[in-house]
């Protein structure tokens, strides 16, 4: 095998694969990156079983071939080059070279027979959404899923494909989020739940362009069709929990507040409630004003804000972090916040239309 290309698209192909290299290798040929070189292009691919990546790039190929390397150190190496436009690769017997101008780095090639075929199914449902819309309901969802292993499930997003709207669901017991977009395409409703953790990996490849993505869903398997990448993401089994029943269907209160205002003064709160059981900041809420107070044991905050205040004035408390996170994926100037009861979940939600939801179980305060 033997190739001469562009060092920046090599890197920028490898950096996109190697997000399906597991984070811990219990088989040692998962660490490997697949080179597939045929005709004019370079076919790279990597996964972790339950993540598979591909994408291709163009080369001046002076010999096909195939070889499976480190994947970490092969991008690692390539990324040391940077000062060179054009870099040779070429493969004989167990070793791979990476020549740049007189130079050479050498890496030992794996067992090619033992890295792990692809096996599809045929799909049951296909949908075409926007890049950037698949994008944003990711990022405003994934960051509510569970992170320890009680309940396996909340790991997970639920993905919907519902009325033409495509939405996403996270929750971790203490908080959800809801985010929803249309679709540009969809053949039936849907449901699948994956891993947050595949999906934030997903993200780091999608840009913000108007692109259509197409996705395909089998029995077990999304695939997402980005390009010219393809990534294939295992489902999760099981039931996701029916969140809909979580949500409140009416409220005593509506507040409507600037986003920068609070997320500021919520963050001056954290400084403080940080060290405390439940990071919690208490909100003191009249028809004119929001009251942020914390206390610790060496400083305290006191911090006021204006607001406007439908309905009854409350007093509530909440982990700081978890408000601070749901404000910092809001986007529009102002927020609504609407409030059923000091010890019952509020919601945030955009000013106007409903595509998003964030909502957040209070801290019982003991008076």
């Amino acid at each position: 095998m033997k190739f001469i290309c562009r060092q920046e698209e090599l890197f920028n192909a490898l950096s996109i694969v190697s997000k399906a290299l597991p984070s811990k290798i219990n088989i040692p040929i998962l660490a490997g990156i697949k080179m597939s070189v045929v005709g004019d292009t370079i076919t790279l691919s990597a996964t972790s079983i339950d993540l598979f990546i591909e994408t291709t790039l163009k080369a001046r190929i002076l010999l096909e071939g195939e070889v499976v390397v480190d994947g970490k150190s092969f991008r690692d190496l390539v990324g040391a080059v940077s000062d060179y436009e054009e870099i040779e690769i070429e493969c004989y017997d167990s070793n791979l070279n990476i020549i740049y101008g007189e130079n050479k780095l050498n890496l030992k090639t794996l067992d090619l027979d033992a890295f792990p075929s692809l096996q599809e199914n045929e799909s049951i449902s296909n949908i075409v959404v926007k890049e950037r819309d698949l994008k944003e309901i990711i990022d405003t969802t994934i960051f509510c899923a569970a992170v320890d292993e009680t309940k396996p499930i909340l790991k997970g997003c639920l993905i919907e494909v519902k009325d033409s709207e495509l939405i996403a669901v996270a929750l971790d017991g203490y908080r959800l989020a809801i985010s929803k977009t249309k679709l540009v395409a969809a053949e039936n409703d849907i449901q699948v739940i994956i891993a947050a953790r595949i999906l934030g990996e997903i993200s780091k490849i999608l840009g913000e362009s108007e692109e259509k993505i197409q996705i395909n869903i089998d029995k077990n398997k999304v695939k997402f069709i980005v390009g010219n990448t393809i990534i294939i993401a295992k489902q999760l089994e099981g039931n996701f929990i029916p969140y809909q029943n979580i949500i409140p269907t009416e409220s005593k209160a509506r507040v409507v507040v600037s986003k920068v205002a609070l997320e500021k003064g919520l963050s001056r709160a954290h400084y403080i409630a940080r060290n405390r059981n439940n990071n919690y900041v208490k909100l003191e809420i009249d028809e004119s004003n929001i009251k942020i107070k914390s206390e610790a044991e060496l400083n305290s905050i006191d911090e006021t804000i204006p607001c406007k205040l439908e309905g009854e004035g409350i007093v509530i408390a909440f982990n700081s972090k978890y408000l601070l996170d749901a404000l910092g994926k809001v986007k529009e100037e102002f927020i609504n916040i609407l409030i059923t009861g000091s010890n019952a979940p509020a919601i945030i939600v955009p000013p106007e239309g409903d595509a998003y939801k964030f909502i957040v179980l209070p801290v019982r305060l003991i008076l």
